[in-house]
């Protein structure tokens, strides 16, 4: 640590990370045949192969339907973000 104008530094070292936006949504009619597992399996490939190991997402809260599917394929909650206006 340094000192500097009487405040401590301290010196944090920084990993890289990837982060890739995917804005997916499944049609009613087409539910429940697979899509969205193959979505996800396809992330995890390419994932794996780029050397990440966490896959991460949001899931609107209200979207119970799309909350359960992500836990199926093993995703459980983190962080929780909250608005007011």
């Amino acid at each position: 640590m340094r000192k500097s104008c009487g405040v401590l530094k301290r010196r944090f070292t920084m990993r890289l990370t990837w982060s890739i936006s995917i804005i997916s949504a499944v049609r009613p009619a087409h539910g429940r045949l697979g899509v969205g597992s193959a979505l996800i399996g396809a992330v995890r490939a390419a994932a794996s192969n780029a050397g990440i190991a966490l896959v991460a997402l949001d899931v609107w809260t209200f979207n119970g339907k799309a909350r359960a599917f992500f836990r199926r394929h093993g995703f459980e909650p983190y962080n929780e973000r909250m608005w007011s206006r």
